[in-house]
């Protein structure tokens, strides 16, 4: 088999790192590990953990389902983590093998975002002593930073969110539809993944290979609670996303309103003028004013008259 440059082999118990001699005889059963790889380098390692082969199908072909199963020797877990760019959730797969001696994180060849985790967690490891370096830390510490990236993704959608109806409120243009529906779009993605990610949670009750200690269980109610309670907000922005909508169309049809209201106005003001123009304009012969020497002066002054007058009811009734 071939080297690798991406994985990293941590030995938990010696606190020492395998990199370059990773298929050297490094394993040995009685020691603990914490594995980063990258999808098709989950190969190297499958002849020594009997990994299924549609686990390691999972890792090489990403499909951003999100999957928790026991097996004999392990758990498998395959999530998605998450961020918020330029208006768009990226989804980054993450694939997580859990057995009695080691931890795995597969990711994907073009992610960084679980180089972040696996960096970050190493640290944590390397200022633990001795008798504090167990492999449910890791994986409580796991998770809780895949949770903290969901809750920050969260939280950035909700302040787009609340710029966007503070910009559909100030004013109207045909650009905001398209924002909404690609903000609808993003949070539909979100509740999908977090909607799944309850079923996680679940099996973190269950422990069905007792990985979890029980002395540690309560840190993983703890994260099964707060994977709720992140599906609740995701429920509530979603259904915000959704509410722009009716805000959109009902600015759109306030605004409409308001052009129609300020037309009738200017009807209404030069409906009279009209009718006088009009009534003059007819071609009778005997009409008094035609041939009157202020006629002209007195129809202007009707009109003008009537047009002040409209004015004056039009502001206290606040229409103009």
């Amino acid at each position: 088999m071939s080297g690798s440059e991406d994985m990293k082999i941590k030995n938990i118990n010696k606190n020492t790192m395998h990199c370059d001699d990773i298929y050297s005889n490094w394993y040995n059963k009685e020691d603990s590990y914490f594995i980063l790889c990258k999808e098709k380098e989950i190969l190297n390692l499958q002849h020594i953990f009997e990994f299924e082969d549609d686990t390691i199908e999972e890792c090489i072909y990403d499909d951003e389902k999100v999957r928790f199963e026991s097996f004999k020797e392990y758990d498998f877990i395959s999530l998605n983590n998450l961020s918020w760019e330029n208006k768009n959730v990226i989804l980054e797969e993450i694939n997580i093998y859990i057995g009695y001696n080691y931890i795995i994180l597969v990711g994907e060849q073009s992610g960084n975002e679980i180089e972040e985790i696996y960096d970050y967690i190493s640290l944590k490891i390397s200022n633990l002593t001795h008798e504090k370096k167990e492999l449910n830390k890791i994986y409580f510490w796991i998770f809780d930073m895949i949770l903290k990236n969901y809750i920050n993704t969260l939280e950035s959608v909700e302040e787009d969110i609340l710029t966007l109806e503070n910009n559909i409120i100030n004013e109207i243009e045909k650009r905001y539809f398209s924002q909404i529906n690609c903000i609808r779009q993003q949070m539909d993605k979100i509740t999908k993944n977090l909607r799944a990610l309850l079923y996680v949670g679940d099996q973190f009750m269950i422990n069905e290979n007792k990985f979890i200690k029980r002395e540690n269980q309560r840190y993983f109610r703890n994260i099964d609670v707060r994977i709720n309670k992140l599906y609740d907000f995701s429920i509530s922005l979603k259904s915000r996303s959704d509410q722009l909508i009716y805000l959109h169309n009902s600015g759109l049809t306030s605004h409409t309103n308001d052009i129609a209201t300020r037309l009738t106005v200017l009807a209404i003001f030069f409906g009279p003028l009209t009718v006088i123009t009009g009534i003059y304009g007819m071609n009778f012969d005997y009409m008094p004013e035609l041939h009157w020497i202020y006629g002209y002066q007195f129809t202007l002054g009707i009109m003008a008259t009537l047009t002040i007058i409209l004015y004056a009811v039009f502001k206290k009734k606040k229409w103009l």
